[in-house]
């Protein structure tokens, strides 16, 4: 509306400027814009909005043949010689009409010389020619060229219009169709017309004398229906890969457009986006809505984006199709950071933890339509009743205490060599070992529980120098990961082990280093953590960390 009052103003006011580019998608009438306005510039009527179409000039330009207007193809015309003929030609004033109009189409396809040989001329316009530029890329035109140019910009036509248009004309011709298909040829037009009328014409000639129904007009362009579509997002969004996979067998037997299935897998993931950002949705769409989360949405429809582009470029299209909608459906649930908060605050234990399924409102339901089972997680007991569970977990790490250290590997022949070689190189500890619990856990770390009464000798072990000893002894046994020196007497001595820690704690407030820093900080030593150390970087009388 906006385009057409400006060309309107224009003709009312008799102020015509020398050029006027119109942009847009294919099919939308640019063309046919540029041809009205040239009728209205050239009608024998005078400079008018409403040209007569009778007098002579009007119907020349209708037919194509009138010799104050060219339409010149830019895609066959690009050279600069060609632009410096329509030049000296628009110096002349033409025999009859007020104005010799040059209609060039597809003005983009102009060379960087042929758009030169034009600047010229609009730069010096000649108060008798006016230049009518139409392209579907407007950002290949100079900014020479566009600067000196009226630009008007013509939109997708509505769906609605399209509708409307393609019903008058089913009418007129008696063409029998369906609403349904109808609605369906003017989706798929994409805002052009005359893609919307191409559609038409190859429905027409399919259908031949039957009415075109929905059905038929799927089938001719390749479109899945609604049913399969929405068996695809729960798919997608419940990780259902079962149920996906052989709806993507399906879409390929019957030799479906993966693009356009992909891109009405999107529009359809829009709406159950907008259903859940403004809190209504269509009945069908309904369920799905309240089981998925916002962010599961969000992060599904940005994937999709990404996937649109990769699926254009690719060779073998069912396999990035299949490959980008199993990576969606694979992904596990994103856990709000409120809900983890929340979580936290609420929880009795550090060992407490619970699980966060999608769909949080109806888990009974959510389970049967994804065929997820739920983790159970009861203060220390952990019972994973599915090895493919879908699930996002907030599980707190729960440090392993010393029964549980001992009842690992305690009978491993790498423990004896270690012992027999620590008893060899260092005399003093042999004697504590015979009496200490030693066993590697499943990760290949050697944990040494010492008895109360051997604390000299932990304390001689925990010097760097001879620490550094312990790790060589067990490196050559064959124990490759950490080891781990405790106290520790028939399970666990709890009193003692605490006692020692507080000490530990205290001399560590006392050293020069850590007080500083202590200080420095406001801070308190809350926990005392001894690395392993694996080069001479320091010292022999370096401190344990």
């Amino acid at each position: 509306e906006a385009l057409v009052r400006a060309l309107k103003n224009t003709l009312a006011s008799k102020k015509i400027h020398p050029a006027y580019i119109f942009s847009g998608i294919r099919g939308i009438g640019k063309t046919t814009v540029a041809r009205i306005f040239a009728k209205g510039l050239n009608c024998e009527s005078g400079i008018t909005p409403k040209p007569c179409n009778k007098c002579s000039s009007c119907r020349e330009i209708t037919g194509s043949y009138s010799l104050a207007m060219m339409e010149i193809d830019g895609a066959t015309h690009t050279s600069a010689d060609e632009a410096r003929l329509l030049a000296d030609i628009a110096k002349y004033t033409p025999a009859r009409d007020r104005f010799r109009i040059f209609l060039i189409d597809e003005v983009h396809m102009l060379s960087k010389a042929a758009f030169n040989a034009l600047l010229k001329t609009l730069e010096e316009p000649p108060p008798q020619a006016v230049f009518l530029f139409a392209t579907t890329e407007p950002h290949k035109i100079p900014e020479t060229i566009d600067s000196r140019s009226y630009h008007f910009r013509l939109k997708r036509i509505t769906e609605e219009m399209i509708y409307s248009y393609l019903k008058g004309i089913s009418e007129k011709e008696s063409i029998a169709i369906d609403d349904e298909a109808l609605r369906l040829v003017a989706r798929y037009g994409e805002g052009s017309m005359r893609d919307s009328l191409t559609i038409l014409d190859r429905l027409v000639s399919y259908a031949g004398l039957d009415k075109i129904t929905e059905n038929m007009a799927s089938a001719v362009l390749g479109v899945v229906n609604r049913d399969f579509l929405l068996k695809s997002a729960r798919a997608i969004l419940f990780n259902d890969m079962k149920t996906l996979y052989n709806l993507l067998n399906q879409l390929f037997e019957r030799g479906d457009d993966p693009e356009r299935f992909l891109a009405d897998l999107m529009a359809l993931m829009r709406e159950i986006l907008r259903g859940k950002a403004i809190g209504e949705a269509s009945e069908e769409l309904s369920q799905i809505v309240t089981k998925v989360s916002m962010e599961d949405l969000l992060r599904a429809m940005d994937l999709m984006v990404s996937s649109a582009q990769r699926l254009k470029q690719s060779l073998d299209q069912r396999v990035v199709l299949e490959l980008e909608l199993t990576k969606i459906a694979s992904l596990p649930s994103i856990v709000p950071i409120d809900k983890i908060v929340k979580l936290v605050e609420e929880s009795e234990s550090p060992f407490n933890s619970e699980i966060l399924f999608k769909g949080e409102e109806d888990k009974e339901e959510k389970r049967e339509e994804s065929g997820e089972q739920k983790q159970i997680v009861d203060g220390e007991t952990e019972k994973a009743v599915s090895e493919e569970l879908s699930f996002s977990a907030l599980i707190p790490f729960k440090r392993i205490d010393d029964e549980e250290a001992m009842s690992y590997d305690s009978k491993n022949p790498k423990i004896e060599r270690f012992k027999e070689a620590v008893s060899e190189e260092l005399p003093l500890v042999g004697n504590a070992f015979e009496k200490s619990q030693l066993s590697i856990d499943p990760d290949g770390n050697l944990h040494i529980f010492m008895q109360s009464s051997s604390a000299t000798v932990m304390k001689y072990l925990k010097e760097l120098q001879n620490f550094k000893k312990l790790q060589e002894i067990a490196s050559k046994v064959g124990i490759a990961g950490s080891i781990l020196l405790e106290k520790g007497e028939n399970g666990f001595d709890g009193k003692e082990q605490e006692k020692e820690e507080i000490q530990e704690k205290d001399e560590y407030k006392t050293k020069p280093a850590t007080s500083n820093f202590i200080s420095a900080f406001d801070g308190e030593v809350m926990k005392i953590v001894r690395k392993n150390y694996t080069s001479e970087s320091g010292g022999d009388d370096g401190e344990l960390e």
